[in-house]
């Protein structure tokens, strides 16, 4: 289909906002789900206009579940659009690139527009989705540099990945997706952009809005996966990027402005009330995550972050999954594992190790099914060669494509590891030695023409002052 035939897609929108208004939810999943298909597989886009108004209508006249319908419907767009460029297929752009940046700055970075209080996890997906978008220059051609970084999920089959086109564990892969997104959860659509992040600039689109998500929205679920996403973005920093060195400043920035709401906390609890303690259960709540998060990204060699966080090590229940795949006793080593097929069959994985100080080779088998994560899998291994898994480095060959500690919460399956494996003892760096040079002894001189650098370089990196927020200051 051609342009000439764009109406159509316009009036399906319209139909869509006006089912917002009744009360047919199932005609409105029908719908839009219809309506996806016919974006997707054709030529049509749709405007700013047609996503606006049907966006006013689902959160003004219209219930919660339409609501979520609506955020689905455009966390799936992003999703597709991301794709759009990783796969090279145009026509899956469900409208243009500043039609969608339009929208995430006029409409859902808009409080006047948006009441974050009543904000519930699919309208979070379908912000942080698009804010991932806005993020990447690739995406957004009114940035100067990138903002975030996707990584790729490589190939750990063994050999070159040959002619396979880009990979990142995405929802949406070469052949589309299954159909029925609408109607199902959240934790896949929230992935439609990539599993993983780093920050490389600290000037992030969206940023601040997410603080005022994390400070007033009323539902738990959506806070505590807000609060994950914002305390990510302040720890997980490219290793590779100038900000690195810088991150020990981004994170007391984030420790100051949660102190600064503790110590209001008199004040905001007369005037606010329960909304006033709310805040103050709220910057505990970031404080804490950040202390752990800081730990676990050290001491779990984590240099990406992963949103959302239900498998992942730095989360709750990833972290006690970790700790039982260590022993072989708990979560990890029985094999109940959240997010697993029911009755899938055990894989085996065939592990060569080779003794500290030692020539002999020694063959171990460990059984772990293919939908187990990464982790999961290198603490069976160190159990059965016994290391502790921060030690035990995988390979897909003898000193080739080590299987990095920063893909543990992704799947078996999804970075394609071979079931002929090679163990050795990784010790891990002592402090920082690793990341940061020894700092030199500097003459007073050196010193004084470094602190007149260091507001121009934190200006660069977007912390300093043109960057910040006033609540900051």
């Amino acid at each position: 289909t051609g342009s000439a035939s764009a109406p159509a897609a316009s009036s399906m929108s319209e139909l869509a906002a006006v089912l917002c208004g009744g009360r047919a939810p199932d005609l409105l999943a029908t719908t839009l789900e219809t309506l996806f298909y016919v974006l997707t597989e054709s030529a049509l886009q749709i405007s700013f206009e047609d996503v606006e108004g049907l966006w006013r209508t689902a959160g003004s006249t219209s219930g919660a579940h339409a609501r979520d319908l609506v955020s689905r419907f455009l966390s799936l767009a992003a999703g597709f659009t991301f794709a759009s460029k990783v796969y090279s297929r145009p026509f899956w752009a469900v409208w243009p690139e500043c039609d969608y940046v339009r929208f995430f700055s006029e409409v859902l970075t808009s409080s006047e527009k948006i009441d974050y209080s009543k904000f519930s996890v699919d309208c979070l997906v379908c912000f942080v989705n698009h804010m991932k978008l806005c993020n990447l220059l690739l995406f957004n051609s009114s940035l100067q540099h990138d903002h975030l970084y996707i990584p790729e999920t490589p190939y750990c089959a063994g050999g070159h990945p040959g002619s396979l086109s880009p990979h990142y564990s995405q929802l949406v892969g070469r052949e589309g997706l299954p159909p029925g997104l609408l109607r199902s959860g959240v934790a896949a659509l929230a992935t439609a952009g990539g599993k993983r992040f780093r920050v490389v600039r600290w000037r992030i689109q969206g940023y601040e809005e997410l603080w005022d998500i994390a400070m007033n929205v009323e539902d738990p679920v959506a806070f505590e996966s807000c609060s994950d996403i914002l305390v990510s973005l302040s720890v997980f920093v490219h290793p590779a990027s100038a900000l690195f060195r810088r991150r020990g400043e981004v994170q007391t920035a984030v420790l100051q402005r949660c102190m600064a709401i503790l110590e209001g906390s008199d004040t905001q609890y007369r005037r606010g009330g329960i909304a006033g303690a709310a805040r103050v259960h709220k910057a505990l709540a970031l404080l804490a995550k950040l202390v752990y998060f800081v730990k676990i990204s050290s001491t779990r060699r984590l240099a990406s972050a992963y949103w959302p966080l239900d498998d992942c090590p730095t989360s709750a229940a990833g972290a006690a999954t970790a700790s039982g795949a260590v022993s072989g006793t708990g979560a990890g080593g029985a094999g109940a594992v959240v997010g697993r097929a029911r009755n899938e069959l055990a894989s085996s994985f065939h592990v060569a190790f080779k003794s500290d100080g030692s020539n002999q080779t020694h063959q171990r088998t460990v059984y772990i099914q293919r939908s187990a994560t990464l982790g999961q899998l290198r603490g069976r291994v160190a159990a059965a060669v016994r290391l502790e898994p921060e030690e035990c480095g995988l390979y897909t060959y003898p000193g080739m494509q080590i299987l990095d500690w920063d893909l543990d919460f992704l799947s078996i399956d999804e970075c394609q590891v071979s079931s002929s494996l090679f163990a050795a003892l990784i010790r891990p760096a002592r402090g920082e030695q690793m990341l940061q040079p020894q700092q030199q002894q500097q003459s007073p001189e050196q010193q004084q023409q470094q602190q007149q650098q260091r507001p121009e370089q934190r200006e660069g990196l977007g912390i300093g002052p043109g960057g910040a927020h006033p609540a900051w200051q």
